[in-house]
């Protein structure tokens, strides 16, 4: 199990998507995952969001991929509540603030949505939260880098990491 998260407009998608073609592993937009399964609790109309339950995601992620064979990657600024027991690693996606306003802006979001991850960003929440939740955290920056050239090294890592505890191989 690899997890992708971090701020929106951090690079996750490009990101997680290269890398589970580069992997051959399934891809999972936990954020799809949370919607069709019911786990979005309420939505925040002046934040635009749906909130939630951290705790049953957790649950519902595990029961969804652990059977599947083969690598999955996890992609959304909430997969890092996948427990960290289950996940080889967990990839944070960071990029400088004019990167991840310019991203964000193009989304056409409201100004204190934007406002807000940016924020997030600053502050680090979600690297803070990964790390808390114990996750076995690498720490890429997308400001300057394409999503392939992130992913090649972050298969790089992955191959030491496996390599080092004697878990799965990986495609060469």
């Amino acid at each position: 199990m690899i997890v992708v998260t971090g701020t929106p407009g951090s690079g996750k998608t490009a990101f997680a998507r290269e890398l589970s073609l580069l992997l051959r592993a399934k891809y999972l937009d936990v954020n799809a995952f949370a919607r069709k399964a019911g786990l979005f609790s309420e939505y925040d109309a002046r934040r635009r969001t749906w909130e939630v339950d951290s705790s049953r995601l957790a649950k519902a992620l595990r029961k969804a991929v652990l059977g599947l064979k083969g690598d999955v990657v996890l992609d959304s600024h909430i997969s890092h509540f996948f427990p960290s027991r289950y996940a080889d690693i967990c990839f944070v996606l960071r990029a400088d603030l004019k990167t991840i306003y310019k991203r964000l802006k193009a989304r056409h979001w409201p100004s204190h949505k934007v406002s807000e991850n940016l924020e997030a960003e600053i502050f680090e929440v979600i690297l803070t939260e990964a790390r808390q939740l114990g996750h076995k955290v690498q720490v890429l920056d997308s400001s300057r880098r394409s999503a392939g050239s992130l992913a090649r090294q972050a298969i790089k890592n992955i191959r030491l990491i496996r390599k080092n505890t004697g878990s799965g191989s990986l495609p060469n």
